[in-house]
Order: structure tokens, then C-alpha cells, then sequence
């Protein structure tokens, strides 16, 4: 039996022998490379048309692999009808990069016609070198415009709600492409509950309305009651649009008639239908509850109108129906449904049909919950808030003049609603509200207009409205995940403000992605695809951040800025360190430091942010000069510094070679630091007897020196020039230690600043733009200075330490944290506290370091 030993138990000159060999032979394993496994590729179409806004085809590869290193570009070869030798060859980045799998688009703007053109796209198996996995190609047509009419989209509207014996109409709104006289038939096919075939009929002519949209209509004579018919329509030609939507039937005219309720009651199916011929009212501290399956038919200019409460809380497949009296509805027929200012905020309309009204749903000063509804034929506004904090969901707008119509109010949100076939989808004025994944489609003015408001916009669609999003006067607006579609304008917006736009798509408008004047924006991982310009700006500031566009309309009074990120991966010809953490690198923009931090274990320094140029009027191009540098004691890197072009994200790799070797001895770098490591563990081993005999004698170990007090005068600002802010934390230690109340603020995370310093309970700002009762952002300049001088107006003998000077220079214009500091020194004297400034001068150029550092004294 072999019995297991410490390093205690073995003779010191044996342990080191072992360590020797421990440090030789137990090397790490060599990490796996990236290995692609597969490629696919798919146009977004098969049928095109050689004309704007119908020629533009997008293919999508997306690439399997395993692994976690790089991959190189995806090539996508172009091919005529029967050739074989491309006329289109375009490497693309991949750009969404999951766990084990990517995607690549490229796009051709069709310049010829002819059946079976064909898209291939290729992919190296592994980084840098062959062999190619190659995809199946995928087959598209481009026809000529006179000769052929496709039909991409289709969409069928009807009202949800009609009367048995009355004749059910429905509209299809067609977009099409090519030639109109020579366009197939729209069929119309009803259907009962249950999707049993009711009726089929066949528009053989849809009527032109514009060079890209048609229209066609069809009827059934309804011949019994239920919820849940359907009618769907379908495109009879190329491209095979369809499109389906739902209605109910009710049964016809009134059973009992009501009036003013002043107290609470209940309207239950089976003494229906009711029948309202003077205003319905429901008095203060009343309820109304109208159960499932109710029908209420109000008679011309009457209405319901509540000051206590109406509970509406029905099924989908039993619904309640708020109607005209008339056979034959008709927009405007009756006043709609009212909540007056004081009514209680428990309200619902859940599963309810109004239709036939002047404004559909008006809540003036109180707050109501509206959703599974359906609102239809509004001569005004489908739903109206006024000073209102409602909420509208998975709830279907149509026919009305206004979707939605928000004034005054705050708090308001729409989310996952369908608005369709209005004049303007949602209305905001002087407003806050915010939108989530609606369908906003179809729309004649305008999908959103917002007005002096504040939104958000998250997720949804907005598709074929005169102008997507319309904004003005409006002080900040966030779209995040938006696609917007067709129409004449994607994104118009003026005299705005704090505008983002972030991993939206901007596509197909016949004139403009985004039209702006008097406005500031940001783009971020966003595309912009217009039939004539993609970009106009007239006096704006637009950024764009790792986002693309075709053409842009020369600026007028206006600055353009392109932004991409840039990923740095490190590697080394090290087997047992195929990646490099710890490496330094450093970018640098127009000679000022722009970036300066370690790769992660990974080998990668990853989101540096870098300007590519800016454009400014008359098309002029102000390029920035990017050099990237790879440092890390030990190595040479291959290629460092090197010029980068920025004009898209992309990866640069860099390889690290150890500077030395042992001659003879071919170990490697990993196996120098093993071996060193184990001369330093022998030695302690041989020091272990001594270092027990001194501890047997007793001797006190030495206590660790206090740092200095450096004296530092009241109302007097301090540069610390160092490349680490150690020193600067140590005298802000001493500082507190001698009673001082302290301020800090740094790029490190709070709680880490107070962990790595001891400094606990010392209120730390995070410059960060992340989100964070303790985070600043770095762009907001002036809140951080009103955040330190209330500090400092309220604190004896307080002290500030600002350690992130070269962070602020990044996101801001340098004249700008001049005077930052400069306002800083000047709230220090006036309410004699003291400022600490820690700041690498070498980071920047020498200009900037004087006017940084003109009012501070060295230390």
C-alpha cells in the first residue's frame, strides 16, 4: 500500500524536486478551436419585381458550429439565371452570434430580371484558413414590371360585429408590386364558429388606389347567430397573399329597455337584448355588471356614462356587446361609453364589443382597464384619456378617425394591442405613456403621433401607415426592438429631443427611413432601408451606433456621426494558452485614449465603442484615425500598434509571442512560470525550520505601517498623476481617519470600492450608463455637479475624490470636462471643501492635460 504525503512530510531538497516535476509535466490541455458544421441560406422572397421598393432581396445565412472562438466572414456569391460565375461577392461579419449558432444578411438591389437566379453562401470550417462549408443555394426570380403583379402583402378587415339577417362586408388592402391591369382575384371565404365553410365568392378585379396598394371587398348574407365566424382572403396570383379575421352575430333588435340606474345592478344574457333610448347613467358608488353574452343597443345620440363603476369581465367565446339600435350599423350612431372625472379606478372592459360610436371608449380624470376587446366604426377616437392612467391591452382598434387619443395624461400603456385602418393609429399630446409589441398597421396620417410627450416604444410593428412614428416638440422618446415598414416615411421627427432608436428596423418607405429637423437621435444595432434616402437631416445631430444605411441626403445645418464597436481577441502560439487574459489594450482615436482595460481569462477585451468619422453639410467627411495596441509583459505582439478601420463592428485578433525562451529547452512560457513557481515554493520549504524556530522564540510580527496624513487645505483641489488610483484612496482613508466626510466618484462598482478600500458606508456614484440608485451617467454632467455641491454645501470638512477623468473624456466632448473641473475647483472654494482629482495625464494628449489640470495642485 503506497501511503499519500504533504509537502510538510517530505525532506525540503525531495518537495522541490517534486514541484520540478509537477510543473513540467501537468500543463494545462490546449483549448478546442471554433468548427463550423453547417450553412444555410433563404432570401426573404422568391418572387421580386425590377422596380423601387419591390427589388430589394435579403439573404439570410445562418451557420452552426461549435466552440467558443472566432469565425470568419460569411461569403455570399450571387449567380445569374444558369451561370456560374458570380456577379455579386460580398463578405459579411457575422452580426448575431448565439451558443453554437450565427447569422449573416447580405442585400441586392435587382438590377436584372430573369428567372432563377441563385444565392450561395460560404464559411471557412475554422478561423483563417480552408477548407469551405458551403450552403444549397437558394432560388429567386426577378420579373419585369409590366410583365407580372405580386402581391406581399395582404390584410382583411371587417367589423366585429354584425346583426343576424344583415349582409356581413369585408375589405382586403392589397400591396403589391408590378403591373395592376393584369391582377388576379381576391376569393373571400366565410366561415361559421368552428371554421365550417360558410360561403366563398371571388373579387375578380381588386381596384388600384395607388402605384403600390389595391383594394378589394366582399359580402355574406349572415344567416344565423354565434361568435367566432371568420372571413379570410387570399390573393389568387403570384405571391399568394392571405390574411384572416374574426367577427360575431347577434341576435336582432331589444327585449327590455333601461334607464338611469342609481343603484347597483346586473344585466345577465337571457333577459336580453336591452335597449337604452335616454342616456344610460351609473350614479356615484353604483356598479354595473353586465355579464357574459349581453347585448346593449343604444339609440341615435345616447350614451352610457359612469361616475361609479362598470365591471365588464366576460369570454372570449361569450362576449359582451355594446351596439347601435340601428339594423344597419353605421359610425356615429350612438355617444359610446363615458367614465367621468371621480369614478373609482377598478373599472374593467374585458372581452367587450363596442362598435357604431362617436368616440368608442372616453375616460376623463380617472383610470379604466380595457382588454380582449374589440372597438370599431368611431367617428372620433376609438378610446379617449384625458388626465388618465389607463390601460389598453391585446385589444383590436379599426375604423375609427383616432386609435387611441392620449392628452394630459401620465402613466398610460398600450401593450399588445392591433390598431388598424384609422387616420392616426395612437395620438399623444402632452402626455407619458408607453407602448409594448403592438400591430399598428394600415394607418392613413400616421401609426404613432406624439406631440410635447414622453415615450417608449417597446417592441411591435408598425406597418404601411402614412408615416410610422411621427414625433414633435417631444422631449425624449426611446424605440427599442421596433420594426417599421412601407409607408412614406419611417421616422419623422421635429424639434426633438433625446431621441434612441435601438435594434429596430427602419424599412421599405417610399421616401425616407428617418426624416428629421431640429433634432438630436441615436441609432444603436438598427438598419435603415428606404426606397429614395435612407437618412435626411436638416440642423440635427444623429449617431449612429453599429447601424447601416444605403443613401443619405447631403445634411443641411447637421452632423452625422458613424460609431461601430470593436472586439480585440488575443491570442498566443502557445499551445497551453491558445487565449491571453490579462493582456493590456489600448485604443486610441485621434491620438486621445479612448479605451485602456485588460482582456478577460477569454483573451477578449470586448464593446469598445469608436468613432468612424463624421459628416457634416455639403457631404464633407471628417475621418478619425483609430489605432489599436496589445501589451502584456513577457511577449511581443505581432502587428501592435496597428491602424483600424472602424467603418463597421468587426474583430481584430492579435498575436502574443514570449519574448524569451530556454535554450535547449523548449517549455514554453507557461511551463518558465511553473518552474519559477516551484523555486519560489522550495524555498519557502527550506525556510519553513527556520521560520518555526523564530516563531518558537516568540518575536512579534511587525505591524503594517499606517499610510502618511498628507495635510490637505480646506477649499484647495488636488491632482493626483497617478496611473492607478491607490494613492489617491489611501490619503481619502486618512482623510476620514482625522474625521472627514467623504464623497467618491469612480467607474468601479460601489460595493467594490468599498470593499477594495475599506471604505464602508462611504457613499459612492458610479459613472456608469447603466441603471442604479448610485449610478451617474457620464454624459449628464451637470447632475453630477449638483449631486457633489449639495454634497459639499452640506458637510463640514468634506472631501471629494474623482477618480474617472478618462472615462468622462470618452463620453464627452473634452471642452466639456474642462469646465466640469473647473466648475468643481470653484464649488470647492466656495464651500471650502476639498477635491481629489485622480488622473493618468499620460492617457492624453498634452493640450488637454494643461487645460485639465491648470487649477489643480500636484500632490
Amino acid at each position: 500500500m503506497i501511503a499519500f504525503v504533504s509537502c510538510r512530510q517530505l525532506s525540503p531538497p525531495l518537495a522541490v524536486a517534486v514541484l520540478l516535476l509537477v510543473s513540467v509535466f501537468a500543463l494545462p490541455p490546449a483549448s478546442a478551436a471554433t468548427t463550423v458544421s453547417g450553412i444555410a441560406v433563404a432570401t426573404d422572397r422568391v418572387d421580386y419585381v425590377n422596380m423601387p421598393g419591390f427589388n430589394r432581396v435579403t439573404a439570410t445565412a445562418n451557420v452552426t458550429f461549435s466552440g467558443t472562438g472566432a469565425l470568419d466572414p460569411v461569403r455570399f456569391d450571387w449567380f445569374p439565371p444558369g451561370g456560374s460565375t458570380p456577379f455579386r461577392s460580398v463578405t459579411v461579419v457575422p452580426t448575431l452570434v448565439r451558443m453554437g449558432t450565427a447569422e449573416s444578411t447580405d442585400t441586392w438591389v435587382a438590377d436584372q430580371e430573369g428567372i432563377g437566379f441563385n444565392v450561395i453562401a460560404a464559411i471557412n470550417v475554422t478561423t483563417g484558413t480552408p477548407p469551405e462549408v458551403t450552403s444549397p443555394p437558394a432560388t429567386l426570380n426577378v420579373y419585369n414590371r409590366s410583365a407580372i403583379a405580386i402581391v406581399t402583402d395582404l390584410v382583411v378587415t371587417t367589423s366585429p360585429v354584425f346583426e343576424n339577417g344583415t349582409l356581413a362586408s369585408a375589405r382586403a388592402d392589397l400591396t403589391y408590386g408590378g403591373n395592376a391591369s393584369i391582377f388576379s382575384g381576391v376569393r373571400f371565404d366565410w366561415y361559421y364558429p368552428g371554421w365550417v365553410l360558410a360561403f366563398s365568392w371571388t373579387n375578380a378585379s381588386p381596384l388600384p388606389t395607388s402605384p403600390s396598394t389595391a383594394v378589394a371587398n366582399g359580402d355574406w348574407p349572415i344567416d344565423r347567430t354565434g361568435n367566432g365566424f371568420h372571413v379570410n382572403a387570399t390573393y389568387l396570383g403570384t405571391g399568394g397573399a392571405t390574411n384572416s379575421t374574426g367577427f360575431d352575430v347577434v341576435a336582432p333588435r331589444v327585449r327590455k329597455w333601461l334607464g338611469v340606474l342609481d343603484m347597483s345592478g346586473v344585466l345577465d344574457a337571457f333577459s336580453g337584448p336591452y335597449g337604452v333610448c335616454t342616456n344610460l347613467s351609473i350614479a356615484a358608488g353604483a356598479e354595473l355588471v353586465v355579464q357574459p353574452g349581453a347585448v346593449i343597443r343604444f339609440c341615435r345620440d345616447t350614451g352610457l356614462f359612469v361616475n361609479g363603476t362598470l365591471t365588464v369581465n366576460a369570454f372570449s367565446t361569450s362576449r359582451v356587446y355594446f351596439l347601435s339600435y340601428e339594423l344597419q350599423m353605421a359610425a356615429g350612431d350612438w355617444r359610446g361609453i363615458t367614465f367621468l372625472p371621480g369614478a373609482p379606478a377598478n373599472s374593467i372592459l374585458s372581452n367587450a364589443a363596442i362598435q357604431a360610436v362617436t368616440d368608442g371608449v372616453t375616460v376623463r380624470g380617472a383610470a379604466v382597464t380595457i382588454q380582449d376587446s374589440t372597438i370599431a366604426l368611431a367617428t372620433g377616437a376609438a378610446v379617449s384619456l384625458t388626465a388618465s392612467g389607463s390601460r389598453i391591452a391585446n385589444t383590436a382598434i379599426s375604423q375609427a378617425d383616432i386609435g387611441v387619443r392620449v392628452d394630459a395624461s401620465t402613466g398610460v400603456v398600450l401593450d399588445r394591442n392591433r390598431i388598424q385602418g384609422t387616420r392616426i393609429g395612437v395620438l399623444a399630446t402632452d402626455s407619458d405613456l408607453t407602448l409594448s409589441e403592438n400591430d399598428v398597421r394600415l394607418n392613413r396620417n400616421a401609426g404613432l403621433q406624439a406631440v410635447r410627450s414622453t415615450l417608449v416604444v417597446d417592441g411591435g410593428t408598425f406597418r404601411d401607415n402614412g408615416v410610422g412614428v411621427f414625433l414633435s416638440e417631444v422631449a425624449r422618446a426611446a424605440l427599442g426592438r421596433v420594426a417599421i415598414s412601407g409607408g412614406n416615411d419611417s421616422l419623422r421627427a421635429v424639434d426633438s429631443r433625446d431621441l434612441v432608436v435601438d435594434q429596430s428596423s427602419l424599412s421599405g418607405a417610399n421616401y425616407r427611413s428617418a426624416f428629421f429637423i431640429n433634432v438630436t437621435a441615436t441609432f444603436v444595432n438598427s438598419s435603415l432601408r428606404a426606397m429614395q434616402y435612407d437618412l435626411v437631416l436638416v440642423a440635427s445631430l444623429t449617431t449612429l451606433v453599429n447601424s447601416t444605411y444605403a443613401v443619405l441626403l447631403s445634411p443641411v445645418s447637421s452632423v452625422l456621426t458613424i460609431k461601430n464597436f470593436l472586439h480585440v481577441l488575443v491570442e498566443s502560439n502557445l499551445a497551453s494558452r491558445p487565449r491571453i487574459g490579462n493582456a493590456w489594450v489600448n485604443v486610441t482615436s485621434d491620438g486621445l485614449t479612448v479605451s485602456s482595460r485588460r482582456t478577460i481569462p477569454s483573451g477578449w477585451s470586448l464593446w469598445i465603442l469608436l468613432t468612424d468619422r463624421t459628416i457634416h453639410e455639403g457631404s464633407r467627411i471628417d475621418r478619425v484615425e483609430t489605432l489599436a495596441y496589445v501589451y502584456l509583459a513577457g511577449f511581443d505582439t505581432v502587428s501592435s500598434p496597428r491602424s483600424v478601420d472602424m467603418a463597421s463592428s468587426h474583430t481584430e485578433r492579435f498575436l502574443l509571442v514570449p519574448t524569451n525562451a530556454i535554450p535547449g529547452l523548449n517549455l514554453g512560457f507557461d511551463a518558465i512560470v511553473l518552474l519559477l513557481l516551484a523555486v519560489v515554493m522550495g524555498t519557502v520549504l527550506l525556510a519553513m525550520p527556520a521560520m518555526r524556530r523564530r516563531k518558537g522564540n516568540g518575536h512579534a510580527v511587525r505591524a503594517r505601517p499606517i499610510p502618511r496624513h498628507v495635510p490637505l487645505e480646506r477649499g484647495s483641489s488636488y491632482l493626483l498623476p497617478d496611473e492607478k488610483p491607490d494613492r489617491a484612496f489611501q490619503i481619502l482613508a486618512s482623510e476620514i481617519a482625522h474625521g472627514g466626510k467623504a464623497l467618491v466618484i469612480a467607474r468601479l462598482y460601489p460595493d467594490e470600492v468599498r470593499k477594495r478600500y475599506g471604505l464602508k458606508d462611504v457613499p459612492v456614484l458610479w459613472l456608469s450608463r447603466g441603471y442604479g440608485k448610485e449610478t451617474v451617467n457620464p454624459t449628464n454632467l451637470g447632475a453630477l455637479v449638483q449631486d457633489i455641491e449639495r454634497f459639499m454645501s452640506g458637510k463640514e470638512d468634506s472631501v471629494v475624490l474623482l477618480d474617472g477623468i478618462e472615462y468622462l473624456l470618452v463620453q464627452n466632448n473634452p471642452q466639456k470636462v474642462v469646465k466640469f473641473i473647473q466648475v468643481l475647483v470653484d464649488s470647492a472654494s466656495v464651500h471650502r471643501s476639498k477635491l481629489l482629482v485622480s488622473f493618468d495625464v499620460k492617457s492624453v494628449s498634452e493640450a488637454v492635460r494643461a487645460l485639465i489640470t491648470r487649477d489643480l495642485q500636484s500632490v
